[in-house]
Protein backbone atom coordinates (compact mmCIF):
# COMPACT_ATOMS: atom_id res chain seq x y z
CA UNK A 1 0.00 0.00 0.00
CA UNK A 2 1.53 3.48 -0.78
CA UNK A 3 1.35 6.36 1.97
CA UNK A 4 -1.44 8.07 2.25
CA UNK A 5 -4.11 5.72 1.27
CA UNK A 6 -1.42 3.06 0.21
CA UNK A 7 1.02 0.80 2.18
CA UNK A 8 3.89 -1.20 0.94
CA UNK A 9 4.99 -3.59 1.98
CA UNK A 10 14.09 -19.93 -8.58
CA UNK A 11 14.71 -21.52 -10.78
CA UNK A 12 15.74 -20.01 -14.09
CA UNK A 13 15.31 -22.01 -17.20
CA UNK A 14 15.18 -20.92 -21.10
CA UNK A 15 12.37 -21.02 -22.25
CA UNK A 16 11.42 -23.53 -25.35
CA UNK A 17 10.68 -22.03 -28.59
CA UNK A 18 8.20 -24.52 -29.57
CA UNK A 19 7.04 -24.38 -32.93
CA UNK A 20 3.07 -24.33 -32.16
CA UNK A 21 1.57 -20.76 -31.97
CA UNK A 22 -0.82 -20.46 -29.54
CA UNK A 23 -0.95 -23.15 -28.10
CA UNK A 24 -2.63 -23.77 -24.96
CA UNK A 25 -0.88 -22.41 -21.67
CA UNK A 26 -3.20 -23.65 -18.47
CA UNK A 27 -2.98 -26.55 -16.59
CA UNK A 28 -6.02 -28.00 -14.61
CA UNK A 29 -7.27 -26.28 -12.04
CA UNK A 30 -5.47 -25.36 -9.25
CA UNK A 31 -2.04 -26.61 -10.32
CA UNK A 32 0.71 -24.54 -11.11
CA UNK A 33 0.89 -23.37 -15.02
CA UNK A 34 2.95 -25.00 -17.41
CA UNK A 35 3.99 -24.92 -20.82
CA UNK A 36 6.41 -22.67 -22.33
CA UNK A 37 4.74 -19.17 -21.70
CA UNK A 38 4.77 -20.43 -18.06
CA UNK A 39 7.87 -17.78 -16.31
CA UNK A 40 9.37 -19.38 -13.33
CA UNK A 41 9.57 -17.38 -10.09
CA UNK A 42 13.09 -16.04 -9.40
CA UNK A 43 14.44 -14.83 -6.32
CA UNK A 44 13.15 -11.33 -7.26
CA UNK A 45 11.23 -10.38 -3.84
CA UNK A 46 7.89 -11.26 -4.58
CA UNK A 47 8.20 -12.29 -8.30
CA UNK A 48 5.81 -12.37 -10.76
CA UNK A 49 6.59 -15.96 -12.01
CA UNK A 50 3.68 -18.36 -11.95
CA UNK A 51 5.14 -21.40 -11.07
CA UNK A 52 5.94 -23.30 -8.79
CA UNK A 53 3.92 -22.15 -6.15
CA UNK A 54 5.68 -20.56 -3.12
CA UNK A 55 4.56 -22.48 -0.51
CA UNK A 56 5.45 -19.18 2.43
CA UNK A 57 1.62 -17.71 0.89
CA UNK A 58 -1.60 -19.35 0.86
CA UNK A 59 -2.79 -20.25 -2.41
CA UNK A 60 -6.75 -18.75 -3.00
CA UNK A 61 -8.03 -21.65 -3.95
CA UNK A 62 -11.13 -23.09 -1.99
CA UNK A 63 -12.18 -21.84 1.43
CA UNK A 64 -9.27 -19.56 2.78
CA UNK A 65 -10.35 -19.42 6.29
CA UNK A 66 -8.95 -16.34 8.23
CA UNK A 67 -9.42 -14.55 12.13
CA UNK A 68 -10.20 -10.72 12.27
CA UNK A 69 -8.42 -9.51 15.53
CA UNK A 70 -10.00 -5.96 16.71
CA UNK A 71 -6.87 -4.87 19.55
CA UNK A 72 -7.15 -1.63 21.55
CA UNK A 73 -4.33 -0.09 23.58
CA UNK A 74 -4.84 0.55 27.34
CA UNK A 75 -4.41 4.42 27.21
CA UNK A 76 -7.38 4.51 25.54
CA UNK A 77 -10.80 3.93 25.29
CA UNK A 78 -12.35 2.83 21.51
CA UNK A 79 -15.16 5.55 20.67
CA UNK A 80 -16.27 2.95 17.71
CA UNK A 81 -17.29 -1.08 18.55
CA UNK A 82 -15.65 -3.80 16.59
CA UNK A 83 -18.70 -4.02 14.21
CA UNK A 84 -18.68 -0.21 13.18
CA UNK A 85 -14.59 -0.78 11.98
CA UNK A 86 -15.90 -4.29 10.17
CA UNK A 87 -18.15 -3.06 8.49
CA UNK A 88 -15.41 -1.06 6.06
CA UNK A 89 -13.82 -4.42 5.43
CA UNK A 90 -16.78 -6.87 5.40
CA UNK A 91 -18.17 -8.50 3.59
CA UNK A 92 -16.42 -6.46 0.65
CA UNK A 93 -13.13 -8.10 0.51
CA UNK A 94 -14.49 -11.78 0.24
CA UNK A 95 -16.93 -10.83 -2.28
CA UNK A 96 -13.92 -9.05 -4.25
CA UNK A 97 -12.44 -12.10 -4.28
CA UNK A 98 -15.08 -14.61 -4.66
CA UNK A 99 -16.20 -12.43 -7.69
CA UNK A 100 -12.76 -11.62 -9.31
CA UNK A 101 -11.78 -15.67 -8.90
CA UNK A 102 -15.04 -16.94 -10.55
CA UNK A 103 -16.28 -18.17 -7.29
CA UNK A 104 -12.92 -20.20 -6.89
CA UNK A 105 -11.26 -18.82 -3.69
CA UNK A 106 -13.82 -18.29 -0.90
CA UNK A 107 -11.98 -16.08 1.73
CA UNK A 108 -14.11 -16.93 5.26
CA UNK A 109 -13.11 -14.09 7.29
CA UNK A 110 -14.29 -14.40 11.08
CA UNK A 111 -14.26 -11.37 13.10
CA UNK A 112 -13.92 -11.27 16.56
CA UNK A 113 -16.37 -8.50 17.50
CA UNK A 114 -14.70 -7.23 20.60
CA UNK A 115 -12.03 -5.55 21.68
CA UNK A 116 -8.75 -7.40 22.49
CA UNK A 117 -6.55 -5.28 25.20
CA UNK A 118 -2.80 -5.30 24.23
CA UNK A 119 -0.37 -4.64 27.30
CA UNK A 120 1.27 -1.44 25.32
CA UNK A 121 0.30 1.64 24.11
CA UNK A 122 0.37 1.92 19.82
CA UNK A 123 3.11 4.52 20.61
CA UNK A 124 5.12 1.87 22.90
CA UNK A 125 5.10 -1.14 19.93
CA UNK A 126 6.34 2.17 17.41
CA UNK A 127 4.69 0.52 14.54
CA UNK A 128 5.23 3.25 11.77
CA UNK A 129 5.67 2.69 7.81
CA UNK A 130 8.85 0.51 6.88
CA UNK A 131 8.86 -0.36 10.88
CA UNK A 132 11.51 -3.43 11.44
CA UNK A 133 10.75 -6.69 11.58
CA UNK A 134 11.59 -7.54 14.98
CA UNK A 135 8.61 -4.66 16.16
CA UNK A 136 6.05 -6.39 13.92
CA UNK A 137 6.90 -9.83 15.49
CA UNK A 138 6.60 -8.48 18.89
CA UNK A 139 3.03 -6.54 18.03
CA UNK A 140 1.69 -9.85 17.04
CA UNK A 141 2.86 -11.75 19.48
CA UNK A 142 1.24 -10.11 21.80
CA UNK A 143 -2.11 -10.01 20.18
CA UNK A 144 -2.06 -13.84 19.58
CA UNK A 145 -1.54 -13.86 23.60
CA UNK A 146 -4.31 -11.38 24.17
CA UNK A 147 -6.47 -12.99 22.04
CA UNK A 148 -6.14 -16.46 23.55
CA UNK A 149 -6.15 -15.23 27.00
CA UNK A 150 -9.86 -13.16 25.86
CA UNK A 151 -11.01 -16.92 25.45
CA UNK A 152 -10.40 -16.73 20.96
CA UNK A 153 -9.22 -19.74 19.13
CA UNK A 154 -8.21 -19.82 15.66
CA UNK A 155 -8.64 -23.87 14.56
CA UNK A 156 -7.96 -23.96 10.94
CA UNK A 157 -7.38 -20.37 10.57
CA UNK A 158 -4.52 -19.29 7.46
CA UNK A 159 -4.80 -16.28 7.36
CA UNK A 160 -4.50 -13.25 10.10
CA UNK A 161 -6.00 -9.67 9.90
CA UNK A 162 -5.47 -7.34 12.88
CA UNK A 163 -7.14 -4.29 13.26
CA UNK A 164 -6.18 -1.59 15.27
CA UNK A 165 -8.62 1.28 16.83
CA UNK A 166 -8.44 3.47 14.17
CA UNK A 167 -9.15 6.52 17.01
CA UNK A 168 -6.10 5.60 19.45
CA UNK A 169 -3.33 7.82 20.12
CA UNK A 170 0.02 6.93 18.15
CA UNK A 171 -1.33 4.56 15.59
CA UNK A 172 0.37 5.77 12.42
CA UNK A 173 -2.76 5.42 9.22
CA UNK A 174 0.22 4.96 7.26
CA UNK A 175 1.78 1.55 8.45
CA UNK A 176 -1.20 -0.70 7.41
CA UNK A 177 0.91 -3.84 5.82
CA UNK A 178 0.93 -7.31 5.05
CA UNK A 179 3.66 -9.06 6.52
CA UNK A 180 4.87 -13.15 5.66
CA UNK A 181 6.75 -14.75 8.68
CA UNK A 182 9.54 -16.17 8.85
CA UNK A 183 9.05 -19.66 9.43
CA UNK A 184 11.00 -19.73 12.79
CA UNK A 185 8.12 -17.05 14.00
CA UNK A 186 5.41 -18.86 12.53
CA UNK A 187 1.96 -17.85 14.78
CA UNK A 188 1.41 -21.37 16.92
CA UNK A 189 -1.72 -21.64 18.59
CA UNK A 190 -4.58 -24.25 18.76
CA UNK A 191 -2.81 -26.18 16.38
CA UNK A 192 -3.03 -23.51 13.76
CA UNK A 193 0.16 -21.76 12.28
CA UNK A 194 -0.06 -18.88 10.55
CA UNK A 195 2.60 -17.03 8.54
CA UNK A 196 0.66 -14.48 6.35
CA UNK A 197 -0.94 -11.85 8.29
CA UNK A 198 -2.06 -8.11 7.65
CA UNK A 199 -1.79 -5.26 9.62
CA UNK A 200 -4.29 -2.71 9.50
CA UNK A 201 -3.71 0.71 10.88
CA UNK A 202 -6.24 2.24 8.85
CA UNK A 203 -8.77 5.79 10.24
CA UNK A 204 -12.27 5.10 10.49
CA UNK A 205 -12.33 5.99 7.17
CA UNK A 206 -9.97 3.75 4.88
CA UNK A 207 -8.87 3.66 1.60
CA UNK A 208 -11.68 1.48 -0.43
CA UNK A 209 -10.03 -1.60 -1.07
CA UNK A 210 -6.83 -1.57 1.23
CA UNK A 211 -7.49 -4.92 3.18
CA UNK A 212 -8.33 -6.42 -0.24
CA UNK A 213 -4.94 -4.91 -1.34
CA UNK A 214 -3.15 -6.03 1.14
CA UNK A 215 -4.46 -9.62 0.69
CA UNK A 216 -2.57 -9.66 -2.40
CA UNK A 217 -0.17 -10.01 -0.25
CA UNK A 218 -1.12 -12.28 1.65
CA UNK A 219 -1.51 -14.74 -1.14
CA UNK A 220 1.96 -13.38 -2.65
CA UNK A 221 1.30 -10.60 -5.11
CA UNK A 222 4.10 -7.58 -5.40
CA UNK A 223 2.91 -4.26 -5.00
CA UNK A 224 2.75 -3.00 -9.14
CA UNK A 225 3.29 0.74 -8.04
CA UNK A 226 6.95 2.44 -8.51
CA UNK A 227 7.91 3.72 -5.04
CA UNK A 228 9.33 7.11 -6.26
CA UNK A 229 12.41 8.80 -5.30
CA UNK A 230 11.89 11.52 -2.62
CA UNK A 231 8.03 13.36 -2.27
CA UNK A 232 5.76 13.90 -4.97
CA UNK A 233 6.97 11.04 -7.27
CA UNK A 234 4.14 9.29 -9.34
CA UNK A 235 3.24 6.12 -7.97
CA UNK A 236 0.96 4.93 -10.68
CA UNK A 237 3.18 5.20 -13.40
CA UNK A 238 3.46 1.51 -14.53
CA UNK A 239 0.05 0.00 -14.42
CA UNK A 240 -2.37 2.91 -13.51
CA UNK A 241 -5.40 2.04 -12.48
CA UNK A 242 -5.31 -1.39 -13.88
CA UNK A 243 -4.83 -3.62 -11.15
CA UNK A 244 -5.94 -3.64 -7.16
CA UNK A 245 -1.89 -4.22 -6.55
CA UNK A 246 -0.81 -1.13 -8.52
CA UNK A 247 -3.43 1.21 -6.77
CA UNK A 248 -5.90 -0.17 -3.99
CA UNK A 249 -8.11 3.24 -5.21
CA UNK A 250 -8.08 1.63 -8.79
CA UNK A 251 -10.93 2.52 -10.94
CA UNK A 252 -10.38 -0.92 -12.29
CA UNK A 253 -8.62 -2.73 -9.52
CA UNK A 254 -9.59 -6.09 -10.58
CA UNK A 255 -6.50 -8.29 -10.81
CA UNK A 256 -4.32 -8.72 -14.29
CA UNK A 257 -5.20 -12.24 -15.86
CA UNK A 258 -1.03 -13.03 -15.36
CA UNK A 259 -2.37 -12.74 -11.82
CA UNK A 260 -5.10 -14.88 -12.06
CA UNK A 261 -3.41 -17.38 -13.80
CA UNK A 262 -0.87 -17.47 -10.98
CA UNK A 263 -3.67 -18.03 -8.43
CA UNK A 264 -4.73 -20.94 -10.40
CA UNK A 265 -8.03 -18.97 -10.95
CA UNK A 266 -8.13 -20.00 -15.10
CA UNK A 267 -9.35 -23.51 -16.53
CA UNK A 268 -7.54 -25.78 -19.01
CA UNK A 269 -7.58 -23.63 -22.48
CA UNK A 270 -8.14 -19.83 -21.01
CA UNK A 271 -4.45 -18.93 -21.67
CA UNK A 272 -3.43 -19.06 -25.11
CA UNK A 273 0.47 -19.13 -25.39
CA UNK A 274 2.46 -17.55 -28.72
CA UNK A 275 6.07 -19.54 -27.86
CA UNK A 276 7.39 -18.70 -31.53
CA UNK A 277 7.36 -15.98 -34.23
CA UNK A 278 4.15 -15.24 -36.66
CA UNK A 279 0.79 -14.44 -36.28
CA UNK A 280 -1.62 -15.91 -34.45
CA UNK A 281 -5.68 -14.64 -33.95
CA UNK A 282 -6.94 -15.04 -31.22
CA UNK A 283 -10.21 -14.25 -29.30
CA UNK A 284 -10.37 -12.35 -25.95
CA UNK A 285 -13.18 -12.87 -23.44
CA UNK A 286 -13.14 -9.95 -21.28
CA UNK A 287 -11.20 -10.95 -17.76
CA UNK A 288 -14.17 -10.10 -15.79
CA UNK A 289 -16.40 -12.10 -17.13
CA UNK A 290 -16.76 -16.18 -16.41
CA UNK A 291 -15.99 -18.55 -19.42
CA UNK A 292 -13.61 -17.75 -23.01
CA UNK A 293 -10.01 -17.20 -23.15
CA UNK A 294 -8.79 -14.52 -20.86
CA UNK A 295 -4.92 -14.23 -21.81
CA UNK A 296 -3.10 -14.67 -24.36
CA UNK A 297 0.87 -14.85 -23.34
CA UNK A 298 4.02 -14.17 -25.97
CA UNK A 299 6.88 -15.65 -24.91
CA UNK A 300 10.27 -13.16 -24.79
CA UNK A 301 12.56 -14.83 -22.99
CA UNK A 302 13.54 -17.18 -19.97
CA UNK A 303 12.40 -13.92 -17.60
CA UNK A 304 10.22 -12.05 -19.48
CA UNK A 305 7.02 -12.29 -21.58
CA UNK A 306 4.07 -10.20 -23.22
CA UNK A 307 0.37 -10.60 -22.24
CA UNK A 308 -2.54 -9.27 -23.36
CA UNK A 309 -6.34 -9.21 -22.10
CA UNK A 310 -9.48 -7.80 -22.72
CA UNK A 311 -10.80 -5.34 -20.48
CA UNK A 312 -14.23 -4.52 -19.67
CA UNK A 313 -16.66 -2.34 -17.50
CA UNK A 314 -18.05 -5.47 -15.11
CA UNK A 315 -18.36 -6.84 -11.31
CA UNK A 316 -14.79 -5.05 -9.83
CA UNK A 317 -14.08 -2.88 -12.80
CA UNK A 318 -17.65 -1.85 -12.75
CA UNK A 319 -16.05 1.84 -12.98
CA UNK A 320 -13.70 1.12 -15.37
CA UNK A 321 -13.07 4.15 -17.90
CA UNK A 322 -11.70 2.96 -21.43
CA UNK A 323 -12.95 -0.89 -22.11
CA UNK A 324 -10.35 -2.54 -24.29
CA UNK A 325 -7.32 -4.70 -25.29
CA UNK A 326 -4.58 -4.57 -22.49
CA UNK A 327 -1.06 -4.85 -23.41
CA UNK A 328 2.03 -5.36 -20.51
CA UNK A 329 5.01 -6.55 -19.71
CA UNK A 330 6.08 -8.78 -16.95
CA UNK A 331 9.48 -9.67 -15.88
CA UNK A 332 9.90 -11.70 -13.20
CA UNK A 333 13.58 -10.44 -12.28
CA UNK A 334 12.14 -7.28 -10.72
CA UNK A 335 11.46 -6.82 -7.60
CA UNK A 336 7.82 -5.06 -6.20
CA UNK A 337 7.42 -1.98 -5.81
CA UNK A 338 9.80 -1.49 -8.97
CA UNK A 339 7.90 -2.25 -11.64
CA UNK A 340 8.00 -6.05 -12.13
CA UNK A 341 4.68 -5.17 -14.51
CA UNK A 342 4.61 -2.54 -16.99
CA UNK A 343 1.29 -1.77 -18.91
CA UNK A 344 2.01 -0.24 -22.34
CA UNK A 345 0.09 2.61 -22.70
CA UNK A 346 -1.90 2.34 -26.45
CA UNK A 347 -2.61 6.29 -26.08
CA UNK A 348 0.65 8.05 -24.95
CA UNK A 349 -0.19 11.71 -24.26
CA UNK A 350 -4.18 11.50 -23.26
CA UNK A 351 -6.12 12.31 -20.47
CA UNK A 352 -9.42 10.28 -19.05
CA UNK A 353 -10.81 13.82 -20.30
CA UNK A 354 -9.91 13.35 -23.39
CA UNK A 355 -12.84 10.09 -24.01
CA UNK A 356 -16.03 11.52 -25.72
CA UNK A 357 -19.06 12.22 -23.41
CA UNK A 358 -20.87 9.09 -23.08
CA UNK A 359 -24.88 8.86 -21.73
CA UNK A 360 -23.74 8.00 -18.06
CA UNK A 361 -23.70 11.45 -17.71
CA UNK A 362 -21.15 14.02 -16.55
CA UNK A 363 -19.17 13.54 -13.70
CA UNK A 364 -18.84 16.80 -11.84
CA UNK A 365 -15.22 16.95 -13.38
CA UNK A 366 -15.78 19.31 -16.54
CA UNK A 367 -15.17 17.28 -19.92
CA UNK A 368 -14.95 13.78 -17.68
CA UNK A 369 -17.58 10.98 -18.52
CA UNK A 370 -18.99 9.63 -15.17
CA UNK A 371 -17.26 5.97 -15.46
CA UNK A 372 -13.84 8.19 -15.27
CA UNK A 373 -14.39 10.26 -12.31
CA UNK A 374 -12.54 7.46 -10.08
CA UNK A 375 -9.45 7.04 -12.21
CA UNK A 376 -6.01 7.70 -10.39
CA UNK A 377 -3.73 7.76 -13.10
CA UNK A 378 -5.72 9.70 -15.80
CA UNK A 379 -2.34 9.51 -18.21
CA UNK A 380 -2.91 5.60 -18.19
CA UNK A 381 -6.69 5.89 -18.48
CA UNK A 382 -6.84 4.99 -22.23
CA UNK A 383 -4.25 2.37 -22.41
CA UNK A 384 -6.26 -0.01 -23.87
CA UNK A 385 -6.16 -0.51 -27.48
CA UNK A 386 -10.11 -0.05 -29.73
CA UNK A 387 -11.34 -1.65 -32.53
CA UNK A 388 -8.62 -0.89 -35.67
CA UNK A 389 -6.13 -0.21 -33.78
CA UNK A 390 -1.97 -1.83 -33.45
CA UNK A 391 0.30 -1.38 -30.76
CA UNK A 392 4.05 -1.91 -31.35
CA UNK A 393 6.28 -2.93 -28.96
CA UNK A 394 10.17 -3.06 -28.15
CA UNK A 395 11.50 -2.70 -32.02
CA UNK A 396 8.95 -4.52 -33.52
CA UNK A 397 8.91 -7.71 -30.85
CA UNK A 398 5.02 -7.79 -30.51
CA UNK A 399 2.36 -6.04 -32.07
CA UNK A 400 -0.71 -6.27 -31.26
CA UNK A 401 -4.02 -5.61 -33.86
CA UNK A 402 -7.40 -5.05 -32.49
CA UNK A 403 -9.37 -6.79 -35.48
CA UNK A 404 -12.58 -6.54 -34.29
CA UNK A 405 -15.36 -6.49 -30.92
CA UNK A 406 -17.84 -8.74 -31.53
CA UNK A 407 -21.38 -8.12 -30.51
CA UNK A 408 -21.14 -10.03 -27.15
CA UNK A 409 -17.84 -8.10 -26.20
CA UNK A 410 -15.28 -10.46 -27.12
CA UNK A 411 -12.53 -9.24 -28.63
CA UNK A 412 -10.79 -10.68 -32.09
CA UNK A 413 -7.19 -9.90 -31.60
CA UNK A 414 -4.08 -10.72 -33.97
CA UNK A 415 -0.80 -10.76 -32.66
CA UNK A 416 2.57 -10.77 -34.49
CA UNK A 417 5.62 -11.88 -32.60
CA UNK A 418 9.31 -11.82 -33.19
CA UNK A 419 11.67 -13.85 -32.50
CA UNK A 420 12.87 -14.06 -29.17
CA UNK A 421 15.84 -11.69 -27.81
CA UNK A 422 15.75 -9.75 -24.48
CA UNK A 423 13.94 -6.44 -24.75
CA UNK A 424 15.63 -3.23 -25.34
CA UNK A 425 13.40 -1.12 -22.93
CA UNK A 426 10.20 0.36 -22.37
CA UNK A 427 8.47 2.30 -25.19
CA UNK A 428 6.02 1.28 -27.96
CA UNK A 429 5.20 1.71 -31.84
CA UNK A 430 2.22 5.03 -32.46
CA UNK A 431 -1.20 3.84 -32.36
CA UNK A 432 -2.55 3.28 -36.40
CA UNK A 433 -6.27 3.31 -36.75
Amino acid sequence: MKPSGRVRSVLLCLLVWAAVTAAPGAAAPGADPVGPCALPRTDAWLSEGVTPWDDAHVRPLGTVRAAMVFVRFPDHVPRRAPRQVESAYLPSVPKFYLDASYGKARLAIDPVERWITLPRTAAGYGIHRGTPYDRTVAYLRDTVRAAHRAGVGFPGDRLLYVVADPDAPGVDHDATAAVTLAARDTLAVDGTRIRNVALIWEAATPDRNVVAHETGHLFGLPDLYVQPQGAGGDWDSMVGDWDLMGDQRAAAPEFLAWNKWKFGWFDPGQVECVAAPGVSRHTLTPTEVTGGTKLVVVAHGPTDAYAIEARSPYGNDRGLCAPGVLVYHVRTTVDSTLGPIDVRNAHPGTVAADLPATADGPSGVPGVPRRCARVQEPSMARATLQPGESYTADGGALKVTVVAERPDGDYLVDVTAGPPAPPPGRGGGPVAR
